[in-house]
């Protein structure tokens, strides 16, 4: 019976910030997995995190970039935010209290891409959020039967 007790009062100290803090901590590919759906997941395929397709917010690509990325087998019938690489490299995920925030060094050649392409650059679509529920959820179950049931 003392071993019941000792989960219901275990239970009662679960929060979701104490979850999500333990698999971010405990989980890398969870962090890289956030960064690849807000990059090669939704940018590369030129929508924004409310799937809006970017060349709507901010127009085409100028002809001098589409040579550009002609010449560097880069797709270019759509906009990716994707030239260098450095864009999509800058991206960090952190955890804060209530939610997962997503940042990135939105300043290239002086200009702020969000400017031109908007702030949803940053974030993810509801299909890349039902992704990581996905990825979430047999890490959240793991993490409660350990912690529920740990010095039994």
């Amino acid at each position: 019976m003392e071993a019941i007790r000792q989960m219901t009062d275990r239970a009662r100290e679960l929060s979701i910030d104490l979850i999500m803090r333990s698999i971010f901590e405990g989980e890398p590919d969870f962090k890289d997995l956030v960064i690849d759906l807000n990059t090669n997941h939704q940018l590369f395929e030129g929508v924004d995190s409310k799937n809006v397709t970017l060349s709507s917010i901010g127009g085409r690509y100028a002809p001098v970039t589409i040579s550009f990325k002609e010449a560097n087998n880069q797709p270019f019938d759509r906009v990716t935010l994707k030239d260098t690489g450095a864009f999509y490299q800058s991206f960090n995920v952190r955890y804060e209290m209530g939610g997962i925030v997503i940042d990135a060094d939105t300043i290239k050649d002086g200009d702020d891409l969000r400017e031109r392409w908007g702030n949803d650059i940053l974030g993810l679509n509801d299909e890349s959020i039902e992704t990581l529920i996905f990825f979430l959820h047999p890490l959240i179950v793991e993490f409660i039967h350990d912690y529920l049931t740990q010095d039994l």
